[in-house]
C-alpha cells in the first residue's frame, strides 16, 4: 500500500492504518528517542508520546515530506522536552533541598555542566541534525538506528 493511501486512513481515523504505522515506525521513533534521551524506560515515555501526538495531528500533516520524516522531528522534539523537563525537575528538587523541604522529594542533586559546554554541545546537536535532515531517507533512518 502506498503512503498516500495509509496517510488518507490515517486522517479518516482508521484504527488498523494507525496500527501499521505504529508497528512499521516503532523502531525508528524508539532508537531515535533512546539516542537523545539515554535511558530505555524515557525512550519508551517519549515513543507514546509520538504516536499519541501522531493520532491526534495526523489531519495537519501537509505531506511535504514523507510520513516517517515529520515522525522523526516529532520525536526529536518529544525528546529534547523530556529532557528538559527532566533537568527542571532535578534542579528544583535541588532547590527543594537547600531550604530543607521534604527530603523525599529530591532523588538526585543536579548534574553541573558549565554553560559554555551546554552551548557547545546544543550547537552540535542542531549540526548534527541538519546534516542528518540532508540524507536521503534510507540513509536517515539507518543513521537514526544506529
Amino acid at each position: 500500500m502506498n503512503e498516500w493511501n495509509l496517510i488518507e486512513r490515517l486522517k479518516e481515523g482508521d484504527q488498523t492504518a494507525f496500527k501499521e504505522v505504529v508497528e512499521s515506525s516503532q523502531g525508528l521513533v524508539y532508537n531515535t528517542a533512546l539516542g537523545i534521551v539515554q535511558n530505555p524506560e524515557d525512550a519508551e515515555d517519549v515513543a507514546q508520546e509520538v504516536f499519541v501526538q501522531l493520532y491526534e495531528s495526523i489531519k495537519t500533516f501537509k505531506g511535504e515530506s514523507k510520513l516517517t520524516t515529520w515522525l522523526y522531528r516529532i520525536t526529536v522534539s518529544k525528546a529534547m522536552d523530556h529532557l528538559r523537563r527532566k533537568k527542571r525537575k532535578k534542579r528544583f528538587a535541588f532547590v527543594q533541598s537547600l531550604f530543607g523541604a521534604n527530603e523525599e522529594l529530591v532523588h538526585d542533586p543536579p548534574d553541573f555542566v558549565h554553560p559554555g559546554v551546554s552551548l557547545d554541545n546544543k550547537e552540535k546537536a542542531k549540526e548534527l541534525f541538519k546534516a542528518i535532515d540532508l540524507l536521503p531517507e534510507k540513509q536517515k533512518i539507518a543513521f537514526t538506528l544506529n
